[in-house]
């Protein structure tokens, strides 16, 4: 396993807030980014290699359809058996863990950077981050965009199109933007 995540960009907060205009974390992405377009250029299981290098963890029988995307890719833990569908994008400024089973639709964004609410500090081109948990045996359908700081409990279904700005507790279906409770899962 890699070093520990927080290493990377903790090291640049302060006060909750990090500048990603630092030399460090420009060449981290672009290496990020040079290895999910190798395997975009041949997406074959044994291309995958080049992505799975990226990420913090990845588990037994974890598998990635072409068209993902990450910052990073040290801030991402995949647990066994998970399943990104196509154009998968995870924006890991903080640490984005996905429990294992679970299913993500394709064109799914899971983002944990955002920006300050304050346009003087978003003007210095100052970020937040706030990490983002996927709990075991979630389906998060296409499309659907989960935000900083949420956390998906265990069995969890989050509708197509949703965006997710709570905690979706363990067991429950949620969808809508932004997503609400629809009920229990079935």
């Amino acid at each position: 396993m890699k070093s520990a995540y927080p290493s990377l960009v903790s090291p640049f907060v302060k006060q909750g807030l990090f500048d990603s205009r630092q030399s460090e974390l420009i060449k981290a992405r672009k290496q990020a980014k040079l290895k999910c377009c190798q395997y975009q250029a041949n997406p074959t299981s044994g291309n995958l290699q080049h992505v799975k290098q990226l990420l913090c963890r990845v588990g037994e029988k974890v598998f990635i359809e072409p068209g993902f995307f990450c910052d990073y890719g040290v801030g991402i833990e995949l647990e066994d058996e998970v399943y990104l569908n196509l154009n998968v994008l995870l924006l890991d400024a903080a640490f984005i863990r996905i429990g294992a089973k679970t299913l993500v639709g394709p064109n799914v964004q899971i983002i944990s950077v955002g920006h300050p609410t304050d346009a003087e500090l978003r003007s210095q081109g100052l970020s937040t981050a706030r990490p983002v948990t996927i709990g075991k045996k979630v389906w998060i359908g296409a499309g659907a965009i989960i935000l900083p700081g949420v956390t998906v409990g265990d069995g969890a279904n989050i509708g197509a199109g949703s965006v997710v700005t709570a905690n979706v507790p363990a067991g429950e279906t949620w969808a809508g933007n932004p997503a609400k409770r629809l009920g229990q899962v079935s």
